[in-house]
């Protein structure tokens, strides 16, 4: 996928997030996509910018793409992952930084959690963790 329009840059990190967990947790990775894309669409909404429409056209096919690769789960189970997910992210950069040995990578696992963390919450409200 190309890089994101410059339109997108507020919220460009839930991309990046979405990356670094493909491998390890699918499911956040791809509600991390969809909570870009949520906020990409309202911010293009009656807009003339067909670079970023066109780029939100290929997110929305490579989530498209990604949905069936996903594990059959329930809305609690989705949301019970995720969230899972982001508290042993936070233990284990709270323990860190509790022991005194908090590095960089302590500062970039209390980041991961808070971005998780946002996408749980804002996706909670909007209802999105309905089945897919």
């Amino acid at each position: 996928m190309s890089k994101p329009p410059a339109l997108f840059k507020p919220f460009n990190k839930y991309l990046i997030q979405a990356r670094k967990l493909d491998k390890v947790h699918p499911v956040a990775a791809y509600y991390c996509r969809y909570h870009f894309l949520q906020k990409g669409v309202a911010v293009v909404k009656g807009k003339n910018e067909p670079e970023a429409k066109q780029f939100l056209g290929g997110l929305m096919g490579q989530l498209e793409k990604a949905k069936p690769q996903l594990p059959e789960q329930s809305k609690e189970e989705k949301q019970e992952s995720i969230l899972e997910l982001a508290l042993n992210v936070f233990t284990i950069a709270d323990n860190e930084d509790r022991a005194g040995n908090a590095t960089k990578g302590t500062a970039i696992k209390f980041r991961t959690w808070l971005r998780v963390e946002r996408v749980i919450k804002e996706e909670e409200t909007s209802n999105c963790f309905s089945p897919v």
